[in-house]
């Protein structure tokens, strides 16, 4: 039975504790390891050495009331005021931060989470575990939570046995404000609350200030683990709007088995996030999820066949919507949508008009630092991963993007080489080779001269735009592509691998991405 462990590095983090904890981090190390051969976790030797793990079989959840390593402290987290939620935010999205999640399930329940993955109706259901979070020394309690799997291509419904033994990592969203106390909640695990009063703090209890958050394994072989984390931080860089992220390591429990593995922590894109980063008159605006469907892609080219709505069982609208969703209005979609496939007059007389719809110089940013990361499934190349929010203040659309885990030379399983696209190319992606359908490219950044491309005719491009991104372009190519640069971020994180000189899997190293990416400005 294959399983994975991973405990790098733990003797040179511990070093100045106390004797006691040093002895028993040893011991939890001597029978685990990271094997980067693959980039991925091996630890067949755990399983296989029973006198090492003599009580592993016999593990029950209820008697665990802490995560794997011992705390100084130790909080019990019931509602928003038990921590300072600022504080355990910038904490928790630390890349220095030593951070470990434990999650504890009944055998039952996550099998159930499992099974339920491909169940329409129940595949985003919430299943009951206790959870424990180590930060920097102190044991952050959360008993029952939710839980559920993550994911659109990553889930598997087979990723553990009904005896609660583990075949495979998956992705997970966890929510702390969980009540369980109806059959939206949970089909078959129903909370009896004492009185009103325990309820509500539940469904007030918050983590970072957020009800939810996401944690999502290795799935595309990254060997430094950090890559798109270094992405994401590119864009906050910058000025952007983006999602925090981390570097952490989780274990998840079953009454019989465990897994332990590195995650990616990753902040919620939803209403807690806007408000956290706009003002009160500018965080009431219609947040989309925008992902390519059955429904169509999510190109700003039509609005037809019902691609804009809010997600529902069966139901998966390209244009998903996150905010406001029980009073549905997608005037300022439509508009957008409308103004950019349909306004045919010329750059200079558009200008005006563009600039009342987008925020500009957000997106020759966004646009530039994207062809820079090099992700293929990102909104120019695949109408794909990325959010569109419209500020309720200037009804102006901002785009944050989303699932950047192929980025920077990520070639597994899908090989597509954006280490050798030019910036100026206006190509849909190195797959396809299909020429660009979504307007708003055009309108900004790509032009041609080959007359046989309608797309050419119909819209011109905002000169002053497309000389922005090609100056940037360049300025974040030397900037982030910088191999230096990279392995000092990459050092910075508890867990990561210090080796960016290989690439794992099929992926380039680092360094040969930013050699060929660099390359193509020549």
């Amino acid at each position: 039975q294959e399983r994975w462990a991973v405990e790098p590095g733990l003797l040179d983090i511990f070093m100045k504790k106390t004797i006691i904890l040093l002895l028993s981090t040893l011991l939890v190390s001597s029978c685990s390891k990271v094997d980067y051969s693959n980039s991925q976790f091996n630890s067949s030797n755990e399983s296989s050495n029973s006198s090492k793990e003599s009580t592993h079989s016999s593990i029950n959840t209820s008697t665990i009331t802490h995560s794997s390593r011992e705390g100084e402290t130790e909080v019990i987290v019931n509602g928003k005021k038990d921590i300072d939620q600022d504080a355990f935010y910038n904490e928790f999205y630390d890349y220095k931060s030593d951070i470990e999640i434990s999650l504890k399930f009944k055998n039952e329940s996550i099998y159930k989470l499992a099974k339920y993955s491909s169940d329409e109706y129940k595949k985003d259901m919430y299943h009951p575990c206790d959870m424990t979070i180590y930060m920097n020394g102190t044991n952050y309690v959360f008993n029952e939570v939710g839980a559920r799997m993550k994911g659109n291509t990553s889930r598997n419904d087979d990723f553990v046995e009904e005896n609660g033994k583990f075949k495979a990592p998956v992705h997970f969203k966890v929510s702390v404000s969980q009540t369980f106390d109806d059959k939206d909640d949970n089909d078959y695990y129903i909370r009896n609350w004492e009185n009103d009063d325990l309820r509500n703090e539940r469904k007030k209890r918050r983590i970072g200030d957020a009800k939810k958050f996401d944690i999502k394994y290795n799935k595309n072989f990254d060997n430094t683990f950090t890559r798109q984390i270094y992405a994401y931080n590119a864009f906050y860089e910058e000025g952007l709007t983006v999602q925090k992220n981390n570097l952490v390591k989780v274990n998840i429990y079953s009454e019989t088995d465990k897994m332990t593995q590195l995650y990616e922590l990753q902040e919620c894109i939803d209403s807690e996030f806007i408000e956290r980063r706009f003002s009160e008159e500018e965080a009431s605006g219609n947040l989309y999820k925008c992902t390519y469907t059955d429904r169509g892609p999510a190109d700003l080219t039509n609005y037809d066949n019902k691609i804009i709505g809010v997600e529902s069982p069966n139901y998966h609208p390209s244009y998903d919507l996150k905010t406001n969703d029980d009073e549905e209005d997608h005037t300022l979609l439509k508009n957008l949508i409308d103004s950019l496939n349909k306004d045919t007059r010329s750059a200079n007389e558009y200008k005006e008009t563009f600039d009342s719809l987008v925020s500009a110089e957000e997106f020759i940013k966004f646009a530039a630092l994207s062809w820079v990361i090099g992700n293929p499934d990102d909104i120019r190349n695949n109408s794909n991963n990325y959010y569109m929010y419209f500020n309720s203040l200037n009804d102006k659309a901002i785009f944050i993007p989303y699932d950047f885990d192929r980025c920077f030379g990520i070639l597994k399983d899908w090989p597509i080489h954006m280490e050798e696209i030019p910036h100026y190319t206006t190509k849909q992606n190195t797959g396809s080779r299909h020429w660009q359908k979504n307007p708003l490219f055009w309108r900004t950044i790509i032009s041609t001269t080959d007359t046989s491309v309608d797309y050419s005719k119909k819209w011109e491009v905002i000169k002053e735009y497309q000389d922005q991104y090609n100056l940037l372009c360049k300025e974040y190519a030397e900037k982030y592509l910088d191999v230096t640069k990279y392995e000092e971020f990459n050092n910075q994180f508890v867990y990561s691998n210090k080796n960016i000189d290989v690439g794992g899997a099929d992926n380039l190293s680092f360094e040969q991405y930013a050699t060929s990416k660099l390359n193509t400005f020549n």
